[in-house]
């Protein structure tokens, strides 16, 4: 009797370990089957103790061993197969793992390399800091040293225009304190003539005199404010001096060159006669 189609070697494969109490189960079977059908036959040879012919009973023995091999040859299968799919699993797991790893490796070398130029860029920026602080800290100082050098300048410019404006003060004291007396004088004595000769002197000397009775007491006032000035900015000052004390000069000699010949003018002097 055949194998059942399940057991065909095609399908062996799709065998699980389980199965291995079916495939018994079906050999015992069919061993039953194959001996019962052996004992119905009419005209059977002669049979063993069993009701069996010799023949029989080997046809019957070599089919079960056949089927034994059979089994045994689904069961060979069926490892080969599940040693087949282990094989396919730990190489999809190795697979899987060494794309794992791969995986790892790539992201630690890209938090590698962003950490580099994360320092990198830390390191940059820490150094275009100091930079920018020492180039403060430099124009600072040049700041300070151009202010300091300003305020020295200043200073010695402050000194300079000091000494001139002394140099000047001196000059001009040194000029008019003695010919704004001489001059003081000299308009004295023409007030005497003036008072002894008033009939007999031209209207113009009088005048000349009245304007000279309050010119030379403002210059000399200016004289004594120059001689007690304190400040750098004189030209004002030495203007009005020179401006007023050369009007009153004029003014004397042109007094002096209306009077008469004849009269007795003393000792009276003129500034530059």
């Amino acid at each position: 009797m055949a194998l059942p189609k399940e057991f065909h070697r095609t399908s062996l494969p799709a065998m699980k370990p389980p199965f291995r109490l079916f495939q018994i189960t079906i050999l015992a079977v069919s061993t039953a089957l194959i001996l019962s059908g052996c004992g119905k036959k009419d005209s059977a040879p002669e049979a063993t103790e069993t009701g069996l012919t010799e023949a029989e009973v080997a046809a019957a023995e070599a089919e079960i061993a056949a089927s034994g091999a059979a089994v045994d040859a689904a069961e060979a299968t069926t490892e080969a197969a599940e040693a087949e799919e282990a094989a396919e699993v730990a190489q999809i797991e190795a697979a899987e793992t060494a794309a794992e790893a791969e995986t790892t490796a790539a992201a630690v070398a890209a938090e590698a390399e962003a950490e580099a130029a994360a320092a990198k860029a830390r390191a940059e920026e820490e150094t275009a800091s100091a930079s920018a602080q020492a180039e403060a800290a430099a124009a600072e100082a040049a700041a300070a040293a151009e202010a300091e050098a300003a305020a020295a300048a200043a200073v010695a410019a402050d000194a300079a225009a000091e000494a001139a404006a002394e140099s000047i003060q001196n000059q001009m004291l040194d000029k008019y304190s003695a010919e704004i007396e001489t001059l003081k004088a000299n308009v004295s004595k023409l007030a005497e003539i003036v008072d002894k000769n008033a009939d007999a002197l031209p209207a113009g000397v009088a005048e000349k005199y009245n304007e000279l009775k309050i010119l030379v007491p403002e210059v000399s006032s200016m004289v004594q404010s120059l001689k007690d000035y304190k400040g750098t900015d004189l030209s004002s000052l030495v203007s009005k001096i020179e401006t007023d004390y050369g009007k009153a000069t004029d003014l004397y000699k042109e007094a002096m060159a209306l009077i008469p010949e004849g009269l007795s003018l003393g000792d009276i002097k003129a500034p530059g006669m």
